[in-house]
């Protein structure tokens, strides 16, 4: 690692520390993408040994209406009222994972459109609904990108934002858009 000018980040591993975010910042930007796997599974292996995880998971998408126009992107439609357009109601969502209440799922996996009409509460209701169904299900919801667009649209910072999904019961982001959201956070460091 120390070629890869990543020695000092390995020894902290090595001692259990935890890592800064400065130091997830560096990770985060480092050239050498294979170096960055090697030391993150290195730690997998020194924590889990040589076992592998898989999630069971019910992948949502409440709408598809998104007001964001990302030229590599098929599933959204501008407008309400699009063609092919789609928003379901609360209780829609809730019935795919009721449809589901008997199966081995370990997560709810949620990614959305950027819906300018909908209230926040939507998707509050939206995860205290689904952890009524499932308190045992982790909630991986709304990406970088949804929570800056939430936070824009509803005039919030991003931490309350975060505090108020975690509250309803969102457990985890997934990683789409991280680098949008990683450039918020970098730039109020």
């Amino acid at each position: 690692m120390a070629a890869n000018g990543l020695s000092d980040i390995a020894q902290k591993l090595d001692a259990g520390e935890r890592l800064t975010l400065e130091d997830g910042v560096r990770l985060f930007e480092h050239p050498d993408l294979h170096a960055v796997g090697r030391l993150a599974n290195r730690e997998r292996e020194k924590r889990h040994g040589d076992r592998t995880f898989y999630n069971f998971n019910l992948r949502l998408e409440a709408t598809n209406v998104c007001v964001a126009s990302c030229l590599f992107c098929s599933f959204a439609r501008l407008r309400p009222g699009d063609p092919e357009a789609y928003t379901m109601s609360l209780e829609q969502v809730l019935d795919k994972l009721r449809a589901r209440v008997h199966q081995p799922l370990t997560e709810v996996h949620i990614v959305n459109g950027l819906h300018p009409d909908l209230p926040f509460t939507y998707y509050l209701d939206l995860l205290r609904g689904l952890k009524r169904i499932r308190p045992d299900v982790h909630l991986k919801c709304f990406t970088a990108v949804e929570i800056a667009f939430f936070a824009e649209t509803y005039g919030m910072t991003d931490e309350s934002v975060l505090r108020d999904l975690m509250a309803a019961g969102l457990d985890s982001l997934p990683g789409g858009g991280a680098e949008i959201f990683a450039e918020r956070v970098r730039r109020k460091i």
